[in-house]
């Protein structure tokens, strides 16, 4: 039996969740193992098991700060490898039921580049940790039973002991399958139709494509409308664009069909931008299915076994919140090792607040859609109507967007939207 050791970590998946994890880890045991199948391609290659690599991603402000925390040396890295760095305030043109938002003064901003770029980042800071590995195989199962996990079972048959174990292998976790087979208690899921098509492709950014007043634009519609787009820099100083729709929308499958779909969104600065700009590559295309929430936090869990990411919810990725909360999850794991409190039940209660935060938000959001009218609360019809209101008004009033977008960033709680101060700004 290989890797007996007390103090080893075993990490289920080494895509950003995994190496986050081994970075909230390194500094407290000797040695953390990453198990993965997935081959990593080299610079530049979008792996087979990230097909959500091809499309645009959004790193919050408070991620990002959380991420400089657990990677000190990630921004001189992402600096050298061409990231762009763009002022949420006055850079991030955002377009939402049916106006842009007004600027404000602020110092949030942050890198923008392709999430490949920010993995190679991130993984070449954890290897260069020093007591981190990379095992090429597949966690097939737990050794253990419902109190405590012991280690894992590999597809190679082998069995890697370990002092405490990660799931982050994402939406495709198998974590409750193996916690059954233990004898552990499958926690309750639920989950959250979404029906999103994507197809994006990369751009030569033209010469006078006359977008002086943004680095960044995204394009949200007021529902039922459903047909958004962003267009995000890129660290090779090119553009990353990205449609999508619902369910009913017939997304682009060629350059022709790509622009005329830019054309319809409900502003026309996408087609603007795009309309003469030589595209770099072929359409990629991705669905997302629904949002998917695991509640570990009540549920009994082995002692030593935790979840990060995907793993535990996956979102959808509306307000590009998905990495954000899985960097803020691993900086919670980090504070919680260092204070000897990271037992599984005291790490998922803590990151509970965070996941919830988020899960909220895209609740809200969704259920606007009348597919999903039938399963509103009271509590989200009248968050439905004070987000609408807010929506609104921060195309004209730049304090309230900052408000906003510091709810969206995770800088401060969604019920502070409801202080006198925002109701106020709302008359």
């Amino acid at each position: 039996m290989a890797g007996t050791s007390e103090d080893h970590v075993v990490v289920i998946g080494s895509s950003i969740a995994g190496l986050l994890s081994a970075a909230a880890m390194s500094p407290y045991y000797s040695k953390v193992i990453l198990v993965d199948n997935d081959t990593f391609g080299g610079e530049g290659t979008v792996r087979k098991a990230t097909p959500q690599g091809h499309h645009v991603h959004g790193l919050l402000s408070s991620g990002w700060t959380a991420l400089q925390k657990l990677l000190p040396g990630v921004e001189l890295r992402l600096k050298q490898m061409g990231a762009e760095w763009v002022h949420f305030g006055k850079e991030f043109r955002w377009h939402h039921f049916g106006k842009f938002k007004a600027n404000f003064e602020d110092l949030m901003e942050g890198p923008f580049m392709s999430r490949t770029c920010l993995e190679e980042a991130v993984r070449a800071e954890v290897t260069a940790l020093g007591n981190v590995e990379f095992l090429s195989d597949a966690v097939v199962g737990f050794i253990g039973d419902s109190f405590e996990i012991s280690g894992v079972r590999l597809a190679s048959g082998k069995e890697l002991n370990a002092a405490r174990v990660v799931d982050a292998s994402g939406r495709a976790s198998r974590c409750p399958q193996w916690l059954e087979e233990i004898g552990g208690k499958v926690p309750r899921v639920q989950t959250l139709a979404a029906g999103l098509r994507y197809s994006s492709c990369r751009f030569k950014v033209a010469a006078d494509h006359g977008t002086e007043k943004w680095k960044a634009l995204f394009v949200i519609p007021k529902p039922p409308e459903t047909m958004s787009g962003a267009v995000f820099p890129q660290e090779d100083g090119n553009w990353l664009v990205t449609l999508a729709g619902r369910k009913k929308d017939t997304m682009p499958t060629n350059q022709e069909e790509f622009l005329e779909y830019a054309k319809q969104l409900g502003c026309p600065d996408v087609y603007e931008a795009i309309k003469d700009a030589e595209p770099l590559s072929a359409l990629a295309h991705y669905r997302f299915k629904e949002s998917r929430r695991y509640f570990y936090e009540k549920s009994s869990m082995p002692k030593n076994l935790l979840a990060i990411g995907d793993s535990v919810c996956s979102f959808n990725p509306i307000f590009g919140q998905g990495m954000t909360v899985c960097i803020l999850e691993a900086l919670k794991m980090s504070e919680l090792i260092e204070r000897g409190e990271c037992a599984s039940q005291s790490y998922f209660k803590s990151i509970s607040g965070i996941v919830s935060h988020a899960w909220e938000m895209i609740t809200v959001e969704d259920m606007r859609y009348p597919e999903l009218h039938s399963q509103r609360s009271l509590k989200i019809k009248l968050m439905q109507q004070l987000t609408q209101r807010v929506y609104e008004k921060t195309s004209e009033d730049g304090e309230l967007n900052k408000m906003l977008y510091e709810v969206i960033h995770f800088k401060r709680p969604a019920t502070d939207l409801c202080k006198p101060w925002a109701l106020f700004r709302l008359l």
